[in-house]
C-alpha cells in the first residue's frame, strides 16, 4: 500500500523521526530521535512529549504520528493525520474497527490535542464478513461475558457490521467498557456508542 500524501497530511511510515523540546536555565532545547517498526516493536520511544496545550499544528500532528507509530494495535502506512486548530481528524483504511479505535485512543492521549475527529474506513477482508444475526449474538455474549460490565442495561443493535450500543451504566468507566468489550468482536466494522450514564441514588446518611 503507498503511503497517503496530500496537502496538510502526513502518514505514519515504519521509519518515525520524533523532536522532542525541553526547557531549562539555558534555554530550549531539542532532542531528535528515529525508530523503527519491527513486527510492532520499536526501538526507541521519545521519553517525553511538551505538555504544552498551545502546540501549533505541525507540532500536534508530529506528536500525533509519532504516537500512533508508538501503538502496535496501529497498523504503519495506514492512518494519516490532518491537524486544524489543535482538532486532529485520522484518515485511512484499516481491516478492523479495533484497529481505528486504537488509533482513536491514542490521538486522544497526546498533550494538546482538542478533539479527535475519527474518519478512518473500515473495509473488513472477505473472510471477515458475517451476518449481522451472528454478530449480535456475538456482541451479547462479549457483553455477558465481560465482567466489568456484567449485569449492565446494555442492548445492542447491528446492521450491516454497525453496532449501536443503547442502555444506562452507573459510572463513565462502564461505558467504556462496554465499548471496548465489543469493539474486537469478528465482523463488526464500527461501533456508536449511545450508551448514557446514569449514577445510582445513594442512601442519604442521618
Amino acid at each position: 500500500m503507498r503511503p497517503l500524501l496530500e496537502k496538510g497530511l502526513l502518514v505514519a511510515p515504519s521509519r518515525i523521526f520524533c523532536v522532542t523540546r525541553s526547557e531549562d536555565a539555558h534555554g530550549t532545547r531539542e532532542r531528535s530521535e528515529t525508530y523503527q517498526r519491527f513486527g510492532g516493536l520499536f526501538l526507541a520511544r521519545p521519553a517525553s512529549m511538551s505538555s504544552s496545550a498551545s502546540k501549533i499544528d505541525p507540532d500536534l500532528q508530529q506528536d500525533v504520528l509519532c504516537e500512533l507509530a508508538w501503538d502496535a494495535r496501529v497498523p504503519p502506512k495506514e492512518v494519516g493525520v490532518l491537524v486544524n486548530g489543535g482538532v486532529v481528524t485520522l484518515v485511512g483504511t484499516v481491516d478492523s474497527w479495533a484497529k481505528a479505535h486504537a488509533a482513536e485512543q491514542a490521538a486522544h492521549r497526546v498533550a494538546g490535542v482538542l478533539d479527535v475527529a475519527n474518519d478512518l474506513v473500515v473495509k473488513l477482508p472477505d473472510d471477515a464478513r458475517r451476518p449481522d444475526t451472528e454478530i449480535a449474538q456475538a456482541v451479547r455474549r462479549a457483553l455477558e461475558w465481560d465482567e466489568r460490565v456484567r449485569g449492565a442495561l446494555i442492548q445492542s443493535t447491528v446492521s450491516d457490521g454497525e453496532v449501536i450500543l443503547d442502555g444506562t451504566v452507573p459510572v463513565r468507566r462502564q461505558r467504556r467498557d462496554a465499548e471496548a468489550a465489543v469493539s474486537h468482536v469478528f465482523g463488526v466494522r464500527r461501533v456508536l456508542n449511545h450508551i448514557v450514564v446514569q449514577p445510582e441514588d445513594r442512601p442519604r446518611v442521618p
